[in-house]
């Protein structure tokens, strides 16, 4: 199983959607994809509700993908991962530092752009 969690920026409270910052959370491996919360909430596809994100994938070799969909304050979002995986795990787009927080930028502003992807601030 491997768990994201990250500190949400608060909302209005008259905002329609209370989470601001909003990662996502992907486990691959040779065959198969799962997001997170996609097995807790009982539910295909991501979540665009929580802080807070589990996801378990078996297999022998495990691709763990960090994706910022969308950063409405600041232009990076720190965060924490935790996993108990096999000894082949790949952290995408690379491994994490141990002593610094990890980061992900915020989106391009061009329409065609796809989500950013996990990058480690040192």
């Amino acid at each position: 199983p491997s768990t994201l969690v990250w500190f949400a920026p608060p909302a209005t409270p008259s905002a329609s959607k209370q989470l601001v910052n909003d990662l996502d959370l992907t486990l691959l491996n040779h065959s198969h994809s799962v997001k997170g919360n996609e097995k807790v909430l009982q539910r295909l596809g991501r979540d665009s509700t929580n802080n807070v994100e589990k996801a378990w994938l078996g297999g022998t070799e495990i691709e763990i993908r960090i994706d910022a969909q969308a950063l409405n304050v600041g232009s990076a979002q720190k965060y924490a991962l935790v996993t108990l995986a096999p000894s082949a795990v790949t952290i995408a787009p690379s491994p994490c530092s141990l002593t610094a927080a990890p980061t992900v930028e915020a989106p391009s502003s061009s329409p065609t752009s796809s989500p950013a992807t996990a990058a480690p601030n040192f």
